[in-house]
């Protein structure tokens, strides 16, 4: 039985403590506006998205689901040199599903002589290797949102972000404020198993800092993170008339990254590491995920016009677990899930990782196929999707999401959410 299977989570419910940056829109418009002028002044672009998804990847066990979505941004005009950002959404999941609404990002930007500060709800992404990202740590997934585009997943944290620039070099210091848990696919309840989600209980505790170099023939930079893993740990909490209670736990873990990208040979080389400390150095600890070092290497290459293949190698190496004496049984099946979700099966770990995009017809036609492949488990994700623009309003993607594999590896454990799905945006 895959983790997935396993888990149950309550649903999160949204802040909405950003609709008080809202009137710092509206000084010059509120009176005697037209809906022109409203227009030009708030700057809006939405977006309605329907789709059908062959597989859910909610709690519920439908097939297949179609998934409707209105998305919202404002990106107006800077008021007294202070510019806003703001992007939501509201959705419904399909099938029996509740609808949803939420504030995605919402956030002011001020450049203040050598210092810009950028702060509110955001999306903070930080790495230069393709997909596979070590250093980014500051954001959360959603991938329970059914979307042509995984990026969509990611969701916005409230935070200030502060940055020194100095020539080719920016000093940037940030301080997360906000915890939002990610969200993964579920299959199913297990009548004899409650797993439930506990939150940080100082979300505040949350703070990066990053020198970064963007000139000259080398771009690279070094990043230290200190906050909550995004990837839970399990806390065995006992059981109660027949039934296993179990608590997956948020700790705190220490990230030293370094990420790099040059051009040499017509090809565009990236690398990216990440060295990870837990709460477990010494692994003993089978309930808490190990120490860890992960480095992606690789590059991209146009093999010819509009063809682009994108080709990485990736490695991790989990601190040994030295735990000596035997287990229950039942304490090493729930490591063994949590080994699985964390990707910490073996000590020594290594697969690659592919992108081929192709564009055609003036670009409105595009196509990109994605696939990722763990040697020693020999399970893999293969992701293709063909993307059309009837025109600036219109656009189509098809495509599909394969997961391979044993039930008790990483992708393998999901191989049941494998499906085809559709999508189609309309933007006004």
């Amino acid at each position: 039985m895959g983790f997935s299977q396993l888990v149950r989570w309550k649903r999160s419910k949204g802040r909405a403590g950003w609709i008080g940056l809202l009137p710092l829109l509206m000084p010059s418009i509120l009176e005697g506006a037209s809906l022109e002028s409203l227009r030009e002044a708030l700057n809006p672009s939405l977006t309605l998205r329907l789709a059908a998804f062959e597989e859910s990847k909610d709690i519920r066990d439908e097939a297949p689901v179609y998934p409707a979505s209105l998305w919202l941004k404002l990106e107006p005009e800077p008021i007294l040199e202070t510019s806003f950002y703001l992007e939501g959404l509201a959705l419904h999941p399909g099938g029996e599903g509740e609808f949803q609404s939420e504030i995605r990002e919402a956030y002011l930007e001020r450049s203040l002589g050598m210092l810009d500060l950028k702060l509110g709800r955001q999306i903070t992404v930080w790495g230069r290797a393709d997909k596979l990202n070590p250093t980014d740590q500051l954001s959360s997934r959603d991938v329970r949102r059914l979307s042509s585009d995984d990026e969509d997943q990611r969701q916005g944290i409230g935070a200030a972000q502060l940055t020194y620039n100095l020539g080719d070099y920016r000093l940037i210091g940030l301080w997360q404020y906000e915890w939002r848990r990610p969200l993964y696919p579920i299959l199913q309840d297990d009548p004899g198993m409650v797993l439930e989600q506990e939150d940080p209980r100082n979300p505040a505790a949350q703070y990066a800092l990053k020198l970064d170099h963007a000139a000259g023939s080398v771009d690279w930079s070094l990043s230290w993170f200190e906050g909550f893993n995004r990837t839970p740990d399990i806390r065995w909490d006992g059981f109660d008339s027949g039934t296993l209670h179990l608590a997956l736990v948020h700790q705190m873990i220490r990230v030293l990254g370094l990420d790099f990208a040059f051009n040499a040979a017509g090809i565009g080389w990236r690398g990216e590491f990440a060295h990870t400390r837990t709460g477990d150095p010494d692994g003993e600890n089978l309930l808490v995920q190990n120490n860890s070092n992960y480095g992606v290497f690789g590059g991209d290459r146009n093999l010819i016009e509009n063809l682009n293949v994108n080709l990485q190698a990736f490695v991790t190496q989990v601190a040994k677990d030295s735990r000596s004496e035997p287990s229950l049984p039942l304490t090493e099946a729930v490591a063994a899930q949590l080994r699985t979700n964390s990707q910490q099966r073996h000590s020594y770990q290594d697969g690659l990782s592919m992108r081929v995009n192709y564009k055609a017809l003036q670009e409105t036609l595009e196509w990109e196929a994605v696939g990722v492949w763990n040697r020693q488990d020999h399970d893999s994700l293969f992701r293709p999707k063909v993307t059309y623009a009837w025109n600036d309003q219109l656009k189509s993607s098809l495509g599909a999401e394969i997961y391979q594999g044993r039930p008790e590896t990483f992708f393998g454990s999901m191989e049941e959410l494998s499906g085809g799905f559709v999508e189609l945006r309309y933007g006004f």
